[in-house]
């Protein structure tokens, strides 16, 4: 259904029919009242992606759709690349921020590059920025 919405929202704009399957999903997990009555997202295409976007962030958590969805979105660059925060406690007690992990995503990832073997046998091109 979530993606049934977005696809929908691209092609048309906000419509009652991506209302109803978006309170169909809401209303699932208990959360009450209508989309369509939110007039900060029956506004425009963009705003209602934003909230679609954000509905399957929430909705599809732990189950390993973000990854592909910020892809798919064309916004892993921004999505991916931000390093992975952990805390410190020092043995007096006081705490701070440390980065645990540093990140990259780069705009080349958005592609997988071809096996150095297929590149040998078929004599083809890798995606860009693979040698």
């Amino acid at each position: 259904m979530l993606n049934y919405a977005e696809a929908l929202n691209e092609v048309q704009g906000p419509s009652t029919e991506v209302y109803n399957m978006l309170d169909q999903i809401r209303r699932r997990s208990g959360i009450t009242g209508s989309v369509a009555n939110r007039s900060d997202l029956t506004s425009s295409k963009e705003a209602m992606r934003n909230f679609i976007h954000k509905e399957r962030t929430v909705e599809l958590a732990f189950e390993e759709h973000r990854a592909w969805d910020v892809r798919r979105w064309s916004v892993a660059v921004e999505a991916l690349s931000r390093p992975i925060y952990g805390i410190d406690v020092a043995t007096n007690g006081a705490i701070s921020r440390k980065t645990a992990q540093g990140r990259v995503f780069e705009n080349k990832m958005y592609l997988y590059p071809i096996p150095e073997g297929e590149v040998w046998k078929t004599n083809i091109e890798n995606n860009p920025d693979w040698k």
